[in-house]
């Protein structure tokens, strides 16, 4: 069996299947970590769970190429979905206050 860490930099680097095989990999934990982060702030209209795991995965997949063994690769993802959430929040009090 593949590490996560493993699959992360064979889908980084465009191998057939590997991207598929990572999310198959992960998809239970991102879903979970998702649904955790989307319940706790509860005030924010925004991405659903499935799409907050989607975007984080390809956010995280992309920027993989450049980056070394993670030791706690769920840990860091979960930051990539904060990360998600908060610019979504920004692009919504952007639009609130008349920016585009």
């Amino acid at each position: 069996m593949e590490s996560v860490h493993e699959l992360l930099v064979a889908a980084a680097a465009a191998e057939p299947a590997a991207s598929a095989r990572l999310f198959e990999a992960v998809y239970a934990e991102l879903k979970r970590l998702a649904h955790s982060l989307l319940r706790h702030d509860g005030r924010i209209d925004g991405p659903d769970t499935t799409a907050l795991m989607h975007e984080s995965f390809w956010a995280w997949t992309a920027v993989a190429k450049h980056a070394r063994p993670i030791a706690r690769p769920f840990g860091y993802v979960g930051r990539v979905m904060h990360s998600v959430v908060i610019d979504h929040v920004r692009d919504q009090q952007t639009l609130k206050r008349g920016g585009g």
